[in-house]
């Protein structure tokens, strides 16, 4: 399982899994447990986690405390990126390297 870290309430919508990393507003719900989105503000959101009682603030959690679960589909993506990025820090590297010579 691939996770990413939740930066502000642009990487989240109603109905996402994730996973809580930290418990600062004191929530219902564990660290380490995996629940679903439920309501979402700019700032925090309820989670819904299976086999944990389910009420009006209880299971709050702040984004910085939330890491959004990937599916496969999200994953290959990243993945790609990934592989983009080493791709050109590879050229970008040799063309450095290519304009000392030439330089020198």
């Amino acid at each position: 399982m691939k996770t990413e870290r939740v930066k502000d309430s642009k990487n989240l919508k109603v109905g996402d899994k994730v996973l809580i990393v930290g418990n600062v507003a004191g929530s219902r719900n564990s660290i380490g447990d995996i629940g679903i989105v439920k309501n979402l503000t700019t700032h925090d959101c309820q989670v819904v986690v299976e086999g944990k009682a389910f009420g009006d603030r209880g299971n709050f959690s702040i984004l910085s405390d939330l890491e959004k679960v990937l599916d496969e589909a999200e994953e290959d993506v990243i993945e790609k990126i990934q592989d983009v990025k080493s791709w050109w820090i590879a050229i970008v590297d040799k063309w450095d390297r290519l304009v000392v010579w030439f330089n020198s």
